[in-house]
């Protein structure tokens, strides 16, 4: 699965054109906030691939869904951020097998890493931390055992033992390493889990994904950064001019 190089191109250029037009309307006043773009890369994968002991699944739509945010700012020598959401799908949850990671992926390259977001779920029944943590919350890459998929170089582990005291099945964390971006993720990744229903409800262990990750990028603002509304209002006027304008055009081929 590709995303369409054509339908990022244009929405990259009708807002950088409100944007822009925004900016020198009202520069004049002194108010130069229109803010600067960046491209963020989404990477996305479904976890499939069951190591359970006497099985997990199948399930419907798989164990669970893994995003990885890359902001964007890892190159020429920068530190870059990849934010990890893991969300088990199917009333599956995740489990503390007693194993060196609950979660665990690796890196290209093994550079050593930053928790710059610490792993957090909600609800915070169960507390999640760093194996091997260094000063400042950093991680080497290391040989994490998964048992029944094998090992990792990373991960973080979620406390307690087994699927007791209603453990989340959403978990949430953010890295930070010199030039890291989406690049270095490579196609390992393993979640220990309770299945929750399915004909393997009631085992544990771990998944995987198997495949290749789907990769999107998207042209917007920063996170946090605030748009004053009349940009947003110029920006629908301009939409709106840029639709009947292109009714107008002689269709095309969406491949020409």
């Amino acid at each position: 699965m590709q995303v369409s190089e054509y339908l990022v191109a244009e929405k990259r250029g009708v807002h950088e054109e409100a944007c822009g037009s925004a900016h020198r309307s009202f520069s004049a006043r002194g108010n130069g906030w229109c803010p600067s773009q960046r491209r963020y890369n989404y990477a996305h994968c479904t976890l499939t691939s069951d190591h359970c002991t006497d099985g997990c699944g199948p399930q419907t739509g798989g164990f669970g869904t893994i995003t990885v945010v890359d902001n964007g700012l890892g190159t020429g020598g920068a530190v870059g951020t990849l934010a990890f959401t893991v969300q088990l799908i199917n009333s599956n949850t995740f489990a503390a097998g007693g194993q060196d990671v609950t979660f665990g992926f690796d890196l290209a390259g093994n550079p050593t890493i930053t928790y710059s977001v610490l792993p957090n779920s909600l609800p915070n029944t169960r507390a999640w931390f760093i194996p091997n943590v260094g000063a400042g919350n950093t991680q080497a890459a290391g040989t994490l055992h998964a048992d029944g998929f094998g090992d990792v170089e990373y991960g973080v582990e979620m406390d307690g033992s087994g699927a007791s005291g209603s453990p989340p099945d959403l978990l949430k964390f953010s890295i930070s390493a010199v030039n890291l971006d989406w690049t270095d993720l490579e196609t390992i990744m393993v979640a220990d889990i309770f299945a929750g229903s399915g004909p393997g409800q009631g085992n544990t262990g771990f998944v995987d994904f198997t495949g290749n990750l789907v990769i999107t990028p998207v042209e917007e603002n920063p996170p946090g950064t605030p748009i004053p509304g009349a940009v947003w209002l110029f920006a629908g006027g301009l939409g709106l001019l840029g639709m009947f304008y292109r009714k107008k055009e002689k269709p095309k081929s969406a491949w020409a």
